[in-house]
């Protein structure tokens, strides 16, 4: 399998098969809309990359994975590697303890049997997931990604490399703080490593927008995570709370839900 997601064609076609949409209405109850690549649309910083987001498509899924040589040659209803290798099987870490990873988990595990790909749900404590993907120990993981003002401060995610950059280990540098391991990085890899460290070191916004612009698109384009909603932030607020601003009224913070009773 990690053959399998080292080739863009076969995450597109995994992309293909995330109905977005169903999870947005379902899982979100219709709370979450389309995500961007590494910035929330809400963001100042936030390219338009829809564009990229291929759409749910089951029957463009399975012609992907048919051209790659990813076939039922058993005859089982599960695809197997070209040449008649093993099954096309991986599991997905998620958090069983949350309010939706599990959903998501279990519409992806539908989508994906339909073109003849397995999935098996490995549900652990939720505190425990980032640890568990930061050991390496998945094959694919639901995760989730925090906002931020500035793409700058989710270097450590984004950034090839980084510390919190778990799906590519093998790009860590060898001791810590040290330069990360440039050679193993792909052509994208390398080119969004020097994009956040020629951002970093520049003051003048205009010019740091174009750098994280074509980031993102790099991001839409490669898939090095397949990005599925982005939740939104619901808030209840009353006159007599304080620091809230919303138009003409008081900031409703992104992070906080304030109830008055």
């Amino acid at each position: 399998m990690k053959k399998a997601f080292s080739d863009l064609r076969f995450r597109e076609a995994m992309q293909f098969a995330v109905n977005r949409e169903r999870i947005i209405d379902t899982v979100f109850n219709g709370l979450a809309s389309l995500p961007g690549h590494g910035v929330a649309p809400i963001s100042e910083w936030y390219t338009n990359t829809r564009g990229y987001l291929g759409g749910y498509n089951l029957q463009k899924a399975a012609v992907r994975l048919d051209s790659l040589g990813y076939r039922d040659t058993n005859r089982d209803g599960i695809r197997n590697f070209p040449g008649g290798g093993p099954n096309v099987e991986f599991n997905i870490l998620h958090a069983a303890d949350s309010a939706t990873m599990p959903g998501i988990g279990t519409i992806l595990q539908s989508d994906l049997a339909r073109i003849g790909v397995k999935v098996n749900l490995q549900g652990i404590t939720g505190s425990t997931v980032l640890s568990t993907a930061l050991s390496g120990n998945f094959e694919s993981v639901l995760s989730t990604f925090g906002d931020q003002p500035d793409p700058q401060l989710r270097k450590d995610i984004w950034q090839p490399g980084g510390a919190l950059h778990y799906w590519r280990r093998s790009l860590q540098p060898a001791q810590e703080g040290g330069v990360p391991n440039l050679a193993a990085m792909t052509p994208s890899e390398r080119r969004t490593y020097d994009l956040f460290a020629q951002a970093e070191a520049l003051g003048n916004q205009a010019q740091r927008r174009k750098l994280y612009n074509e980031w993102q698109l790099l991001f839409a384009k490669n898939l090095p995570v397949i990005l599925i909603a982005k939740p939104d932030s619901v808030a209840a607020f009353h006159a007599r709370i304080g620091n809230y601003y919303v138009g003409g009224g008081a900031v409703i913070s992104s992070n906080y839900s304030v109830f008055e009773r």
